[in-house]
C-alpha cells in the first residue's frame, strides 16, 4: 500500500491508517483513526470537524489536518 494524498480520504465513519505528522523529529506519527463531521464534533465537544484518532494508549484524540492516508488492510481469517 501507499500514502494517498488527505484530501481524497473517506469522510464517513471509515476506520483508516493516518499519518498525522511529527510526535518526534524526524519520526512520523501513524495512527488509526475517522473523520468527524460537524454534527459528531459538536456531540463530542471536538473543536470542529477533522479526525479522531485512537492515542495507542486508552482515548481518542482531535487531528485537524493529517498528512497523508491509506486504507486498513483486510482482517485476517482467524480460521486458518
Amino acid at each position: 500500500m501507499t500514502w494517498l494524498p488527505i484530501s481524497t480520504a473517506p469522510k464517513d465513519e471509515t476506520n483508516v491508517i493516518l499519518a498525522i505528522g511529527e510526535t518526534i523529529p524526524d519520526v512520523l506519527d501513524v495512527r488509526v483513526g475517522s473523520y468527524l463531521t460537524t454534527a459528531q464534533a459538536l456531540e463530542l465537544g471536538a473543536p470542529g470537524r477533522g479526525w479522531l484518532v485512537w492515542n495507542d494508549c486508552c482515548d481518542w484524540f482531535y487531528v485537524e489536518m493529517p498528512w497523508f492516508w491509506m486504507p486498513l488492510p483486510a482482517t485476517p481469517d482467524a480460521r486458518t
